[in-house]
């Protein structure tokens, strides 16, 4: 029975590892993640400036959820930017109802599953950050 624990868990870090090994590994400062979820803003704004709120609104709520992951990884990190990026974000969000009907607010499948894998990947590439991390029990002893 023991044998078979065993075997889940390496069966478990290999499936990990291939996962893992899909993404290609980018070593990404804070810099480089805050100007890819800055550049994630300005195409959710172009998208609302064109009349396009439905899709506005996905890229505002993905940009919004990248931007509080980056502030918990990275708090010292130009706080009053951040601070003032998500303020705009939450600003932007409470607007979109008004703009969104409910017709519109039903994402397609498609949309739902591009979000999922969105999601996905910034889990993957926030992991190892996370694992490496002083006080979590994993990484540094």
């Amino acid at each position: 029975m023991a044998n078979m624990a065993v075997m889940k868990r390496y069966f478990a870090l290999l499936i990990a590892g291939l996962v893992m090994g899909l993404f290609p590994a980018r070593a990404q400062g804070p810099d480089d993640l805050y100007v890819r979820i800055y550049n994630l803003i300005q195409e959710a704004d172009s998208l609302n400036n064109s009349g396009q709120a439905s899709q506005a609104l996905t890229k505002y709520l993905q940009a919004q959820k990248d931007l509080q992951r980056f502030q918990i990884g990275y708090p010292d990190w130009n706080a009053q930017v951040v601070k003032y990026r998500l303020n705009y974000l939450t600003t932007r969000i409470a607007a979109a109802p008004a703009r969104v009907s409910l017709a519109g607010a039903a994402a397609p499948n498609a949309a739902i599953s591009r979000l999922v894998l969105m999601s996905w990947v910034a889990f993957m590439s926030v992991l190892p950050f996370l694992w490496s991390q002083p006080g979590t029990g994993h990484g540094h002893r």
